[in-house]
């Protein structure tokens, strides 16, 4: 992590972990320890914040529906964020996130900035919250439609890499060929 000021300039050491900047440069996604918004950040645990550089304020984005903080044992990590800022990717283990999901494996969310809705995209092709960890390294189409992410998840297929099209609700491995068997024949 870097040490140092806040990307808006509030004052603070802190570590920070990964960042994410919006194609025009106006959105800075970021995690850090600090509490920069004290209205939802009532813990000291690792949190994910965006930053507008032109109206120059932070807004948490891993926050329950609800809006309020998510319990302690959370651990996010910011995975991506859309080209215009508007949707912000990142991984939890907190089982509370969305209404279906109670288990205590890491799933990936898409929070709108935008509306405040936040979505489980860690999900199977019937829309089943994947049933094992998914990892933290995965990425997303510039839109937001496209999610690639590895999982272990036993009703997905087990250690595979997966795509989730956001748009109509399908996840398909990528890592399997057609009728099952490796892709090109390896």
């Amino acid at each position: 992590g870097v040490q140092g000021e806040h990307p808006g300039g509030l004052a603070g050491t802190s570590e920070y972990g990964t960042v994410a900047v919006s194609a025009s440069g106006r959105y800075v996604a970021f995690e850090t320890r600090l509490a920069l918004d004290t209205t939802t950040d009532t813990d000291t645990q690792r949190d994910i914040y965006r930053f507008d550089r032109v109206t120059n304020t932070v807004r948490q984005v891993n926050l329950l529906t609800t809006g309020g903080q998510i319990p302690l044992m959370d651990y996010p990590t910011l995975v991506d964020m859309t080209a215009d800022g508007s949707g912000v990717l990142f991984s939890s283990y907190a089982p509370n996130l969305v209404p279906d999901k109670t288990d205590d494996f890491s799933a990936l969310y898409l929070r709108s900035m935008d509306t405040g809705a936040l979505e489980l995209v860690s999900r199977t092709d019937g829309g089943a919250p994947a049933n094992g960890n998914v990892d933290e390294q995965a990425d997303m189409t510039s839109d937001g439609r496209f999610v690639v992410f590895f999982s272990g998840a036993a009703n997905l297929g087990s250690d595979q890499l997966y795509v989730r099209d956001r748009l109509i609700g399908r996840t398909r491995s990528v890592s399997s060929g057609l009728g099952g068997a490796p892709p090109n024949g390896a």
